[in-house]
């Protein structure tokens, strides 16, 4: 009897045994599936967090593409669609020839956040189209700015720049305010005593950066509240790419472009024997919205109005001389000297000025003193500004830029379109 005691006490022990492990096994099979279903849960919320915050890329992009961007808005998607739905929370940062695109996707929403995944494109603007670069100073290798000037927008050098001494920089429509040095070797930037960033409204992009080191970083001030911008030094970003120069034109467009050839405007140019062409002082030019090429080079001499827009450009590929290429004669491509305004003395005057190309002793362009110009200039090589200088547009030099005193430059699209490549 005691042994039959015994064994059914043992089977009764290993049946509740095998209870408790049959208990934990389910036990442990639901948390499992609770966990596997979570987990694929929050899979597939975070993968439509991501595709939220990719329809936020494409939205700004194309906004991008019409022009009409927020520098921060909220993209609502799926709302009514019955798919995945969330928000957007996207910033969009003008950047030069760039445009930087943070997204960051919300499951369920802003406000009730369950899932979030941010993503970041950068996204090149396409000059085509006949749309200007979004620089307001482009330089091809060195530059050097020097003292009382003030530049709306963006300033992007390939080579190593030096600013001088009371420098204003301002953000443009864009909301941009930077300074980039491709520049390999340090220093890439030399900044000068007060370098002001004077801040206006929602600005998204200030920033300083560089392929090497800056010099002068404690010399930089900005307005309250926003305080210094962004200083980054050995950036390896896209921002600080080389540009390339020769890619700003489609030439062969540019000079099927062409209305007039070494015109003379009823006398008021002449020309040497190599059809080096002179403006004379004192003249009222109309050029009519004409695009007016020169083959061998041009010089406006003192107290020139421009009462009607248009492109003066210099390139030597169709020169008529029979002796050939005679620029490498000839200091400057294009020599401005002083005193050229629009219809009346102060207003600015609608005119592009471009050298495609030539061997020129000095500088493709050398602009002097007491100088408004609404437009782009441009020199395929070096270019020089002297002093009192206004300019309302693009400055480009594929060389080296020189800009003594007092500029003023303002970033605007240019009245008279060009073909850009």
């Amino acid at each position: 009897m005691k042994n039959r005691n015994s064994n059914n006490g043992m089977a009764l022990v290993s049946a509740v045994m095998i209870m408790l492990v049959v208990v934990l096994l389910g036990q442990s099979m639901i948390l499992l599936t609770r966990n596997e279903s979570k987990k694929e849960l929050d899979g597939r919320l975070y993968e439509a967090a991501f595709y939220v915050a990719d329809a936020g890329i494409e939205k700004a992009i194309m906004d991008i593409k019409n022009d009409s961007f927020e520098p921060h808005f909220i993209d609502k998607v799926g709302r009514n669609s019955g798919r995945i739905q969330g928000e957007a929370e996207v910033t969009i940062l003008p950047s030069g020839s760039y445009y930087v695109i943070n997204s960051t996707g919300h499951i369920p929403s802003l406000a009730q956040s369950r899932v979030t995944r941010s993503i970041r494109a950068v996204v090149a603007v396409r000059r085509g189209g006949g749309e200007p670069p979004r620089e307001s100073i482009v330089i091809g290798a060195s530059g050097a700015i020097g003292n009382n000037v003030t530049v709306e927008g963006v300033i992007f050098s390939n080579g190593h720049i030096t600013i001088g001494s009371n420098i204003t920089h301002i953000p443009d429509k864009y909301g941009n305010c930077a300074l980039y040095s491709a520049h390999t070797e340090s220093p890439a930037i030399s900044i000068g005593p007060n370098y002001k960033i004077d801040r206006y409204g929602t600005c998204p992009k200030e920033e300083i950066r560089a392929r090497s080191s800056i010099i002068g970083k404690d010399n930089i001030t900005a307005t309250v509240p926003h305080g210094v911008p962004l200083v980054t030094e050995h950036d390896t970003s896209e921002l600080t790419d080389k540009s390339l120069m020769d890619s700003y034109y489609d030439t062969d467009a540019f000079l099927a472009s062409v209305t007039h050839t070494n015109h003379s405007f009823g006398g008021q140019v002449t020309f040497d024997s190599n059809m080096r062409a002179a403006f004379h002082n004192n003249v009222q030019l109309d050029l009519k919205g004409g695009v007016y090429l020169y083959t061998s080079g041009v010089e406006f001499h003192n107290n020139v109005n421009v009462v009607s827009g248009g492109t003066i450009v210099v390139s030597t590929r169709t020169s008529p001389v029979a002796i050939g290429d005679k620029s490498n004669e000839y200091d400057y491509g294009i020599a401005v000297n002083n005193n050229i305004y629009g219809s009346k003395d102060g207003e600015y005057a609608e005119l592009n000025l471009i050298v495609l190309d030539g061997d020129w002793k000095i500088r493709d362009i050398r602009i002097r003193n007491n100088v408004k110009i609404h437009g782009v200039i441009s020199g395929s090589a070096d270019v020089s500004i002297h002093n009192n200088v206004d300019v309302k547009g693009i400055l480009i030099a594929g060389g080296d830029l020189g800009i003594n005193n007092n500029l003023n430059i303002i970033n605007t699209d240019p009245p008279i379109s060009l073909p850009w490549a």
